[in-house]
């Protein structure tokens, strides 16, 4: 089997970006530009986290706003994880056809 040059040289290229990609951790900007870079592989590696924007209180939980403006409720007993940069964040994913789960729940500390 012969295999062109250009075929070869972009499978090349196609192997090395996809290296640079994955050797990457996934990092959010916000709309004022500040970055979060800490969120961990195992919450964040389809690129599912941001920070929330709103936080309400509710008797089932909590009612969270992201970025984007999607609000959700969060359960009491959702386990949380501490928050490096003082926000509330958020990593969901997808599970079966219709549902969306919180993979990483990120609190900031109490002062």
């Amino acid at each position: 089997m012969r295999i062109s040059l250009g075929l070869m040289l972009g499978l090349f290229v196609f192997i090395g970006l996809l290296s640079a990609f994955q050797a990457h951790s996934h990092v959010h900007v916000d709309p004022d530009n500040s970055a979060v870079s800490w969120y961990p592989k195992e919450c964040c590696h389809d690129e599912d986290c941001q920070p929330v924007a709103k936080v309400r209180v509710a008797p089932e939980g909590f009612w969270m706003t992201i970025i984007g403006g999607e609000t959700i409720l969060v359960g009491r007993d959702e386990p949380r994880r501490l928050s490096r940069d003082m926000r509330w964040h958020i990593c969901l994913g997808a599970h079966g056809h219709n549902d969306i789960i919180v993979q990483c729940l990120f609190e900031p500390p109490i002062i």
